[in-house]
């Protein structure tokens, strides 16, 4: 090409997880990193849920939190929600591949506010009508929390959903609906949100559910 510049990709191995913040006022008020949970396509990889809280070192927790300071200044971020994927690699390095200044997807609202403690939805809008926000601090939290998105291999109209009943779960399609295999995100039949006192049992309490979710599809 006749281009005066060239990109150089670098490829990276390591161990992705999530970041949510909050910034007002110029204040990094939250800040909570989550892991994720996975599904594999035919094609890819998708996030299919997040959990909180997420277990590392100290050291490794400012460093996530140095970079999550240096992408909101770098993007001159301000009163608004951050989102942002990582990489960790083996020895603990840490390189940011996304960061933008909105609230992230597949559940995190929902696990931060059962996790925090309160309405991250009220909060931004509150955030949005000029209102000064608080947060509670993480280290008097209790719980641990997760999302899990639902998915059906298969596509077809819906005859039915069976799954674990002792879990907060919401469903975005009725039966007689057409329902689409899954591929990306997009194509999810419903959410669960899983809380537990302790991070063993919510690992526990999420196989569990994903085991009892049977998709029933009309018969041709």
């Amino acid at each position: 090409t006749n281009a005066d510049h060239m990109i150089v990709e670098k490829y990276i191995s390591g161990r992705e997880i999530g970041i949510d913040a909050f910034v007002q006022g110029g204040k990094l008020k939250f800040f909570l990193p989550h892991d994720k949970l996975v599904y594999q396509t035919k094609r890819t990889c998708i996030p299919m849920g997040h959990i909180c809280p997420i277990e590392m070192s100290n050291t490794l927790y400012d460093e996530l939190y140095h970079q999550t300071k240096l992408a909101i200044e770098a993007l001159s971020l301000d009163n608004c929600a951050v989102n942002m994927d990582v990489f960790i690699t083996e020895d603990n390095h840490v390189f940011v591949i996304e960061a933008t200044g909105r609230c992230g997807a597949t559940g995190i609202p929902e696990v931060i506010s059962e996790y925090m403690g309160i309405d991250y939805y009220q909060i931004m809008l509150q955030n949005s009508l000029g209102e000064c926000v608080e947060f509670p601090e993480e280290q008097d939290l209790k719980c641990a929390v997760a999302s899990v998105l639902l998915f059906s291999k298969s596509s077809g109209k819906l005859e039915s959903i069976e799954c674990d009943t002792d879990v907060s779960v919401t469903f975005d399609y009725q039966k007689g609906q057409t329902i689409h295999g899954v591929e990306n995100g997009t194509d999810r039949i419903g959410m669960a949100i899983i809380k537990s006192e302790s991070f063993t049992d919510l690992v526990a309490r999420i196989d569990s559910f994903k085991r009892s979710v049977i998709v029933t599809l009309a018969k041709e």
